[in-house]
């Protein structure tokens, strides 16, 4: 494994042999090297060529300072790298300092810390497809609250005010011009986030820039994929996150004759789904209030930049599937999802013995209820889906097929509830876990098990 003076010293060496190069040699340098640059040093205008292999090694490097500094998951290590490229021009080339192992050490150090100051605290709003939600004006999941958006218009009219009217040129030096240009993203932005009818919002605070709106992102993406799973696909397909801020599509078909006489058919389909009135009501039910409350504390633990939960993060990959699947329009590839959700959900090794056997009985328990005799007819529905899965994977079974439907529909359901399930089988304590090895998720996958064996 390379140390940081070793890539400090491969870059330095890197810059000096492109540099060497005559204008006729140049033209062989492949374009990827020449799009690897680093600024020239002593103040000239300009460029040197680094090379990819040196752009990447740096890279790498930044990645592992972040990692192992208290900024992690919090700084752009992308930007980490810049720091470092202009560091190695100041103090090498500029300075003349010794390139040796404390002096490279400082170089990473200033970069992570410089890069550090940048943070922030930011609140993001994305528009969200959801649906007619009627008395519902707001709800919360975990640390991301949907709002309609022409209640956060309206909220926003002094900072859209604010903006219009700032004193500074960032947009262009002319300050009429940046002015209208303000106008004109102000109405730019009104104009999209208007007909998705809803807004995603959610704080960050402690971030830079780029790593925030990322953060924010896989915040409000594992809320949507838990709204999913309180729906159901049937009423969520069309929830997303951004994307064309339509509410109708209007598509057509020609189609040609044997006389090549035309004929025209037209679809008008609604990309949203009408929920009711009582819609939030039903799903913030007392009976469902739990699932909720669970859901916010995988995604507070689970999408946590330092240190994930274990088992937080365990579920939301499993609702990331699930989503995934829900929101996919190709039935053989939902399947495949959904089963893959199941499997996050219930695997721990793939060194188990007879482990479709050992999936199945925990997929089973976690969906088996006290009293009742239905534990090997939800084994056989798992199988069934684990064995279409296989076919449809290893090519026995095609994917174009259109006898997936019942199968789909049942993989969907086992999914959703298995993963529904789960939050209630980790509970609160176990999502905010963060000494879970496999082997304890297997020990209690085992009693489980067992439990739903003897009730």
């Amino acid at each position: 494994m390379k140390t940081y003076l070793d890539v400090i010293e491969f870059a330095i060496s890197e810059i000096a042999r492109f540099a060497k190069l005559k204008p006729g040699e140049l033209k062989g340098v492949p374009w990827e090297d020449v799009l690897s640059t680093i600024r020239a040093p002593n103040g000239r205008v300009g460029s040197l060529i680094l090379g990819s292999e040196a752009q990447n090694e740096i890279q790498s490097m930044a990645e592992l300072a972040v990692s192992r500094s208290c900024h992690r998951g919090r700084i752009d290590s992308s930007a980490v790298a810049k720091e470092i490229k202009d560091l190695i021009v100041e103090r090498f080339f500029n300075e003349k300092r010794e390139v040796n192992t404390q002096q490279v050490a400082k170089v990473v150090s200033s970069a992570v810390k410089k890069v550090s100051k940048s943070k922030v605290n930011q609140t993001h709003i994305f528009p969200f497809h959801l649906g007619y939600l009627g008395t519902a004006v707001q709800f919360k999941i975990g640390p991301v609250t949907f709002k309609q958006t022409e209640q956060v218009l309206e909220q926003l009219k002094p900072a859209f005010e604010e903006y219009i009217n700032a004193g500074d040129v960032s947009i262009s030096k002319d300050k009429e011009t940046n002015r209208n240009l303000r106008i004109e993203l102000s109405e730019i932005a009104r104009g999209h986030y208007g007909p998705f009818g809803w807004v995603a919002e959610v704080q960050v605070n402690d971030f830079d820039e780029p790593t925030s709106k990322n953060h924010a992102k896989r915040l409000v993406d594992s809320a949507l994929d838990c709204l999913h799973l309180l729906v159901g696909a049937a009423y969520s397909n069309h929830m997303r996150v951004g994307g064309p801020s339509i509410h109708v599509n209007r598509s057509s078909q020609i189609v040609l004759d044997k006389n090549g006489a035309l004929s025209l058919s037209a679809l008008v389909d609604w990309e949203s789904h009408n929920l009711g009135d009582d819609w939030w009501d039903h799903v913030n039910s007392d009976g469902r209030k739990k699932f909720i409350a669970l859901m916010g504390v995988a995604i507070e633990n689970g999408v946590n930049a330092l240190k994930p939960m274990p088992l937080a993060r365990r579920f939301l990959d499993a609702a990331a599937w699930y989503g995934e699947a829900v929101r996919d329009e190709f039935p053989a590839s939902r399947l495949v999802k959904y089963v893959i959700a199941i499997e996050r959900i219930v695997a721990t090794s793939k060194n188990e013995e007879n482990l479709s056997d050992t999936w199945k009985a925990r997929g089973a328990a976690l969906l088996h209820r006290r009293g009742c005799d239905d534990l090997e007819k939800f084994k056989k529905s798992i199988g069934e889906i684990y064995n279409l899965r296989s076919r449809l994977v290893h090519g026995s079974y095609s994917p174009t097929t259109e006898k997936l439907g019942a199968k789909l529909r049942q993989a969907e359901e086992l999914s959703r509830f298995i993963l529904l399930h789960s939050l209630h089988f980790f509970k609160e304590k176990g999502l905010q876990e963060a000494k879970v090895t496999p082997s304890n998720i297997q020990e209690n996958f085992q009693e489980i098990v067992e439990w739903s064996e003897e009730f």
